[in-house]
Parts: C-alpha cells; structure tokens; sequence
C-alpha cells in the first residue's frame, strides 16, 4: 500500500486519512478496501472505469467529458460592429459607443406642438392644445340674455370633440341688429371671430321665418327676421320665437 498518492490538490495520506474520517461508518485508512472506496469516489460518474488519473479518470474519460461541454459552442465569436435587429452576436465596443453618441445627452421638449418638430412635447404643451381643441366636452352651458329684448328663453352652447353646437330657444322682439346674449362663448371654444348661421324662426302666427344670426366674437347677434315666404322683414315691434337647430361649427 503506498504511503502516499498524488489526487492534484489532495496528496498524502493525511488527506487520505480525512477522508476517512467523515465517512459513515468511519473507514481505517490502513486498510486496502478503504483505498477501493476513495479511488471508486473520485472516479466520477457510475460506468466509468480506468486507472485513476489526477481526477479519478482516464485520459479518454476527461477527452469525452470535455467535448461534450464544449458541443454548440462557437469556434470563433462573430462581432456585429453595431447594434443590429434580432442579431445574437456580441457587439464591438467600438460600436457601442457610436450607437450611444448618436443619442441625445440631454432631452429637448418642446412647450406645444410644433411642425416638423422631433421633439417631445411637455404635459402642459399638450393641455393647452388639446384645450385650445376643444378636445372633450364641456356639456350645455347656458349663456346670460339680453334683457332688452330677450322676454323670455336661453341660449345655450356645448363644444363636444371639437364642434362648437348652439341650441335653446328665445322670445325676442325683433330690433335689428341687436346682441341676444350678453355673455360670450370662451375664445379657444370659437372658430373664428366672426361666423354666422341660419337657425329657424317660429312665429307667434305659426309661419315659418328665418333670422340671420352672427356670432360676433363670441356674442350673438340677431341681424334681422324677414317672412320666409315672402322675404318682408318684420317691424321692429313683431315679437317672434327663435328655435336654434342644427347650428354647429368644427373648431
């Protein structure tokens, strides 16, 4: 029984002599079957058999072992010189850093939509437009009348995903020329300045007449209500019902 026997980083027999010791139940070292066991632990996996070499196994064992760790493993790594879609090469350093300097340090926003822009826009930006829009709706808001002329009746306006709608129906003497409503619609909620419409009129006598309304920077005003068949206005002391139906605007 040699004294000694060269397992790599285990040598000797003091080595050997642990190993004995922790196993259960505990070998004597001394003896031949004690060696069979140590030699038979370090082989490796069930089935292989051979000299014991410095990890237990042959020089064919350890060739097979390592050609089948090394199945499916590149022979040389291919390099993509920058980032490429879907590819699962590495990428060159090199390519890294132009990819990286090509982005933007520091964010620039933009504080509302602006043509041709690539930037982003701020929460505020996109607010004040979507605002100005009339993106939403802001349900039916009365307006305040004209006493003057107004007996009787309300105006009211709504601005739903952009349009601008006008409805409500109003007893008014008919003056010529003359605002019907005292308060104005929001300026983001106009189209413009000035834009007009043709709501239907109907009469105390039961004929229909029409009325050319305008809508004067946000007031309107009542231009006139003439006889729809005969096309004679009304004397100013005619008092008529103005229904608004249909009147709407894209914003």
């Amino acid at each position: 029984m040699p004294e000694t026997l060269d397992l790599g980083s285990i040598i000797g027999p003091s080595a050997f002599k642990d190993w004995c010791s922790r196993q259960d139940p505990v070998l004597d070292s001394d003896e031949p079957a004690s060696w069979v066991a140590f030699l038979a632990a370090i082989k490796g996996a069930t089935g292989e058999t051979g000299a014991p070499g410095a990890d237990g196994l042959t020089e064919s064992q350890v060739d097979a072992r390592v050609a089948a760790g090394i199945t499916g493993k590149q022979d040389t790594l291919t390099f993509d010189a920058a980032p490429t879609a879907a590819s699962t090469n590495p990428v060159t350093s090199a390519g890294v850093k132009t990819a990286l300097d090509a982005k933007q340090g520091t964010l620039t926003f933009d504080t509302e939509p602006t043509t041709d822009s690539t930037n982003p826009v701020t929460s505020g930006g996109l607010k004040v437009a979507l605002d100005a829009l009339a993106i939403g709706d802001t349900g039916w808001v009365a307006m305040t009348m004209n006493a003057a002329i107004v007996s009787a009746g309300t105006i009211y306006y709504r601005v739903k995903s952009g349009v601008l709608y006008l409805a409500g129906t109003v007893t008014v003497l008919n003056t010529q020329s003359v605002y019907l409503t005292s308060s104005a619609i929001p300026a983001e909620y106009r189209p413009a300045s000035n834009y007009g419409g043709w709501p239907r009129i109907h009469a105390n006598v039961d004929i229909l007449r029409v009325v050319d309304i305008c809508l004067e920077n946000g007031v309107i005003r009542k231009g006139g209500i003439a006889d729809y068949y005969s096309n004679v206005v009304l004397s100013s002391s005619a008092t008529v019902t103005i229904t608004f139906v249909q009147n709407s605007w894209v914003i």
